[in-house]
């Protein structure tokens, strides 16, 4: 039985799925075998993955189910004590599964781990000048620390390896959500597990020109988070213990959704958000943190010279 199983869900990615594939073979840790889930695909993926020979490969095809129908049907097909996450158009660090597994050795009581990404651009060329973003220190997170972070969107999580045994502890990935299910998956098992935080590269994040519309819109991202949010504050164990983060955690959604208009060319939509995350947490004023993210969502949809005057404002009112 392999240490890890690598799970690659593919949707007519032929011209990714190869790379993805190669950077998992490449691994200087070598206990793994790797789950291509085809999720109905009408490229030539099956005959790209043919071209590799090596045994530890296994290909799955199926019907086109969504992205949680394959991320489900490959972890019901792994025989991996953890289970790593790779999307067909990422690839993998070379030492990224050596790093996660000593940390996951190391630490029994952590559910899942999580390392630092970098973006790269649809034909492989970095896109952020700070190249990595994510953990800055390797550590041992409480798991109901980070559900607070989680849930208000202090977190970007990109590739991550978890126990198959938590699975059996939280469930499969929700198929009633069309987005998000990773964040939900990550707060369920907060809630049960501590969780690795490792200040090494993981995962090259590739960011293609169509994703900015490629969702069919604001409003399946408000859906799909906001069901995401309201698992937890209605949840009769967790709500009881978050809901003092009801309002700062609606203002990280608005904050989200005030970037994904503008970004999606919805300005006034954006706007909308933009005025709602603010009226909904007036706190900013003495929350760093807050007033930290809703700079950032601001950047896409302020100019520079309004943007500062914002910023002069709330900074006046923090240190009053």
């Amino acid at each position: 039985m392999p240490k890890v199983s690598v799970i690659i869900t593919t949707y007519n990615r032929a011209h990714f799925v190869c790379e993805a594939i190669k950077s998992v073979l490449g691994q200087t840790y070598r206990d793994f075998e790797i789950v291509v889930v085809d999720d109905g695909s009408r490229d030539n993926t099956r005959e790209a993955v043919a071209t590799f020979k090596d045994p530890r490969i296994k290909y799955i095809y199926q019907d086109n189910r969504g992205v949680t129908g394959a991320l489900n049907a490959g972890i019901l097909a792994s025989s991996g004590e953890c289970v790593a996450f790779l999307d067909s158009d990422n690839v993998l660090f070379r030492e990224a599964l050596q790093k996660s597994m000593e940390f996951m050795d190391r630490h029994p009581e952590v559910g899942f781990c999580y390392g630092q990404i970098s973006t790269m651009d649809e034909n492989g060329r970095p896109l952020r000048l700070k190249r990595f973003r994510g953990p800055k220190v390797t550590r041992v997170n409480n798991g109901r620390k980070e559900l607070v972070s989680l849930l208000l969107a202090e977190r970007n999580i990109g590739h991550f390896i978890a126990r198959a045994a938590c699975f059996k502890q939280v469930g499969l990935f929700s198929t009633t959500l069309c987005m998000s299910e990773d964040w939900d998956m990550w707060i369920r098992m907060a809630a049960k597990y501590d969780v690795g935080h490792l200040a090494v590269p993981m995962i090259k994040a590739r960011y293609h020109t169509q994703s900015l519309t490629a969702s069919s819109g604001v409003e399946i991202v408000k859906k799909a988070h906001t069901a995401v949010l309201e698992s937890v504050f209605t949840d009769a164990e967790l709500g009881p213990l978050y809901v003092h983060l009801k309002k700062r955690a609606y203002f990280g959604l608005n904050c989200l959704l005030a970037r994904v208009a503008a970004l999606t060319g919805h300005k006034g939509m954006a706007v909308r958000y933009f005025t709602r995350a603010f009226g909904r947490y007036p706190k900013i004023v003495v929350d760093p943190k807050a007033f930290y993210l809703l700079i950032w969502s601001s950047k896409v949809l302020l100019p520079q010279a309004v943007r500062r005057f914002i910023i002069d404002i709330l900074i006046d009112l923090h240190l009053r």
